[in-house]
């Protein structure tokens, strides 16, 4: 069994990020896009039933799509042993309010495990313990910036062999 998570796509970023993040994250590594985490972990994929696919899109839904921009690059440092280079969406309101609204529909699944008491939306795009690499990435990805993006969609992914693949997709709605 493997824990699932629901994710914001964020197709747009792709061409800055990808290898950064195929080189850099082991989710990356494991055909995961460039997205902006909700709820890790999920459900266990042997639950990923219809059922709860549709308490999911009952969540999601009454989210409209929306604009923002990926323009600043920031650090996460030593959590828990390794330390994240990430970019920040602006705003990152309408993200908080998804992960707020599925936590208190899935309360089993807090977002990260529950580990941190305060949540900052973020597309990761490298997890090190080498300082120099990390910095490396940051004045990489900061070249690419800023990044237009539009959160249309939402997707549950599930681990299948090692590899990331898409068990569930959901429309937002349209503003």
């Amino acid at each position: 069994m493997a824990p699932t998570v629901i994710i914001v796509p964020v197709p747009e970023a792709e061409p800055a990020v990808d290898l950064l993040r195929r080189a850099n994250t082991p989710d990356g590594a494991e055909g995961m896009p460039a997205h902006v985490t909700l709820i890790y972990p999920f459900t266990e994929d042997s639950q990923l039933v219809a059922d709860r696919i549709a308490e999911v899109r009952a969540v999601l839904e009454q989210f409209s799509a929306f604009e923002f921009v990926l323009s600043e690059v920031r650090r996460f440092d030593n959590l828990p042993n390794e330390s994240y280079v990430w970019l920040a969406p602006t705003p990152g309101w309408p993200f908080v309010q998804m992960v707020e609204e599925l936590a208190s529909a899935f309360r089993e699944y807090p977002p990260f495990g529950g580990a941190f008491a305060t949540v900052i939306p973020h597309l990761t795009i490298a997890a090190s313990t080498d300082a120099d690499l990390l910095d490396r990435v940051a004045n990489q990805a900061a070249a690419a910036l800023p990044i237009k993006a539009r959160a249309e969609t939402a997707c549950i992914m599930q681990r299948v062999g090692g590899r990331w693949r898409l068990a569930a997709e959901f429309l937002l709605a349209t503003s």
